[in-house]
């Protein structure tokens, strides 16, 4: 009777402790799809504000693009046809 009193205590011993290890295992589970969690966020949002960016940027090509093709177009002037420039601006080092 003692050895299998022994041998139920040893067994019980181990269901505690993989149920003890699997509790630390789901733990860590947990933790680990709250950071995944958070970094999609993250990159969500970091994603939106580069579509913004990108969005104003094709904006300010859009409008350079225009300005410049309306700076260059002819003018005619009488029976004459003239260019009409911008005047370039030099940036001071």
């Amino acid at each position: 009777m003692t050895a299998a009193t022994q041998e139920q205590s040893r067994a019980g011993a181990e269901v505690a402790r993989r149920v003890e290890q699997n509790v630390q295992e789901t733990a860590a589970t947990a933790a680990a799809a709250t950071q995944i969690s958070t970094t999609t966020q993250e990159i969500s949002r970091t994603a939106a504000e580069l579509a913004r960016v990108a969005d104003n940027l094709r904006a300010q090509v859009e409008r350079f693009s225009l300005q410049s093709k309306l700076a260059q177009r002819p003018v005619q002037v009488g029976n004459q046809v003239l260019r009409v420039l911008q005047p370039q601006v030099k940036l001071k080092a």
